[in-house]
């Protein structure tokens, strides 16, 4: 996202979003969390903030961590300044049979130093495990802008709370790894964290070792290292639940922060959006038997499904094959195998044009 930005330190965030939910983020022509310059710079830290699931049920805590299991993406949609993608998939509980479906809806408005990222988790049509509480964690790695030396911080107010490091301009020499590749001088003053709505859970920012340490209720540490270049990065922790009925659906909106100055985050406010109205089951099928498009190089405008009897709450994606004719594909054609069928209500029949 923001593919053509994030070049400098007034030229926004650009950001990669993963299919296992990691993001990975570039400010100032940097990797983020990893000490290169260059977008490619993938290493043991360049794998972004990763997102973890933990769950739990009354006093019932699973230890055991979760992946999210991505189903479908959906193209990055730009109008003005903003971009707008989501990832869709599934978490199963460590603690029941259940599988929990997972929605991340992320948008960015260039050139602001912070996304959003609303984390959307909706229980099963049947839930065989009422009561179960979804942990979600976010970790990230500290080497911003060059060094990984940085203080705790914390605010917190009516605007939400914010958890994260910051390095002042007088840092002094920078302890970090001695192999800073491609890096000349590391920048200062900079800031980073995440904020939520109302407070995080639990919180933890300092060394490396400890940070995705939980206590035997699932919770981080919540301390903060404000006294020394000791901190390594940053991990929270917020949950969706405790889910009560099928079809339940929780919102928790998180702002990724990257910015400069110690309190650049504090009046940041954050707003969660309601959740959606569950799922009902849709019907899909093509408009036609048959589909006819002109020779040449050009995008299909005649390959179309309907959507009807139902309401999705969040953006889904349709797969299907063609075959017949004498045009053989990737020889005389190619085309995208499947495509994004929008959120939104279709109890009245709507066509969908595939443009791939």
């Amino acid at each position: 996202m923001n593919e053509s930005g994030g070049t400098g330190l007034n030229d926004g965030l650009k950001f990669v979003v993963n299919t296992n939910g990691a993001l990975a983020v570039y400010r100032d022509d940097h990797a983020q969390y990893y000490p290169g310059n260059n977008w490619s710079d993938v290493g043991s830290r360049g794998s972004g903030v990763a997102l973890t699931f933990r769950f739990s049920n009354g006093n019932n805590y699973s230890a055991n961590t979760a992946s999210l299991q991505v189903c479908s993406t959906t193209p990055v949609v730009k109008t003005g300044n903003t971009y707008k993608t989501s990832i869709s998939g599934y978490v199963n509980s460590t603690l029941s049979s259940d599988r929990f479906f997972v929605t991340l809806d992320v948008s960015y408005t260039h050139p602001n130093n912070h996304f959003i990222v609303d984390y959307i988790v909706r229980s099963p049509r049947t839930l065989t495990a009422a009561g179960q509480t979804v942990h979600m964690y976010l970790d990230h790695d500290a080497m911003i802008l060059g060094c990984d030396a940085s203080y705790g911080y914390i605010s917190n107010n009516s605007t939400g709370h914010f958890v994260g490091d910051y390095r002042a301009s007088n840092c002094g020499a920078c302890p970090g790894p001695g192999n800073l590749t491609g890096i000349s001088k590391y920048k200062n003053p900079s800031s980073h964290g995440f904020k939520v709505k109302n407070s995080f859970r639990s919180y933890y920012t300092g060394p490396f070792s400890p940070r995705n340490t939980i206590n035997s209720t699932l919770e981080l540490a919540n301390i903060y290292v404000t006294n020394s270049f000791k901190d390594d990065g940053i991990a929270v922790e917020f949950t969706a639940g405790p889910f009560t009925q099928a079809n339940q659906t929780f919102v928790r909106s998180v702002a990724h922060c990257y910015g400069n100055d110690k309190t650049e985050f504090d009046n940041l406010v954050i707003n969660v959006p309601a959740a959606p109205a569950a799922s009902t089951p849709v019907t899909i099928e093509f408009t036609s038997a048959d589909f006819l498009e002109t020779e040449g190089d050009h995008t299909a405008q005649n390959v179309k499904i309907r959507v009807s009897g139902g309401i999705l709450a969040s953006d889904q994606v349709c797969s299907f094959l063609m075959s017949g004719g004498t045009a053989v594909q990737n020889t005389d054609y190619a085309y995208v195998k499947g495509f994004t069928i929008p959120a939104g209500n279709y109890t009245t029949p709507k066509d969908i044009v595939h443009y791939h």
